[in-house]
């Protein structure tokens, strides 16, 4: 029916069930955890889930509208504030997003006109070129710098460290950091990328992108 499940460690919030009872389910260290697959509460019941990513700090579903919902860890959410969120926020995103894309510390959405939106931990490449002490979040989502001569993104990756879109030419334009997005590199002539993949996180790895090539 295009709702969501989910189970496993619930510390702020993750798993987007709401408060967790101790009569309920198990207790690991005062935070809340089950391992029984649990209905999350507050998702549009009109609105199909068509993906959900799980980050390190947050968990987000795209509906079939492009609406986007996250909870967990306060500043990754992505709704402007710090609090902890143990139900999905909408976090009404006007553009339209077609993909999401999360790590460790960072989430990024694809939107239905090529452009890509990123919130989250400076370190993981939000591609806005705010400069950020690595500490520092961007507690809504940002729109990256705009892609060299004109191109628009049509996939996306994200490692625990930066991020990758692949753009209309087959071309790929990475960014970390406080970086923005860089000049799409290529992959020899009349070689294209079709389509990105990723190892988006653990925390104490930098992660990898790689592109499936059209030849």
């Amino acid at each position: 029916d295009g709702g969501v499940s989910c189970w496993g460690n619930n510390v702020h919030g993750l798993l987007g069930i709401g408060i967790v009872p101790y009569s309920e389910h198990l207790d690991i260290e005062g935070v809340g955890y089950t391992n029984k697959p649990t209905n999350v509460t507050g998702l549009p019941s009109d609105d199909r889930v068509i993906q959900v990513v799980v980050g390190g700090q947050n968990t987000c579903t795209l509906a079939s509208s492009g609406n986007v919902h996250c909870w967990g860890r306060g500043s990754w959410v992505g709704d402007s504030t710090l609090e902890d969120r143990s139900v999905p926020v909408d976090l009404g995103l006007s553009a339209g997003v077609s993909k999401l894309a999360s790590s460790w510390i960072h989430t990024c959405a694809l939107t239905v006109d090529g452009r890509v939106l990123c919130w989250g931990g400076a370190g993981g490449g939000l591609g806005d070129g705010v400069d950020r002490d690595y500490r520092d979040e961007a507690i809504t989502p940002n729109f990256t710098g705009a892609f060299p001569e004109g191109r628009y993104a049509v996939d996306l990756a994200v490692a625990t460290h930066g991020t990758c879109a692949l753009l209309d030419n087959g071309s790929v334009s990475c960014w970390d950091d406080n970086d923005t997005p860089r000049e799409g590199f290529v992959f020899g002539p009349g070689i294209k990328a079709i389509a990105l993949h990723s190892d988006p996180w653990y925390e104490d790895r930098i992660g990898r992108v790689c592109a499936t090539l059209d030849n």
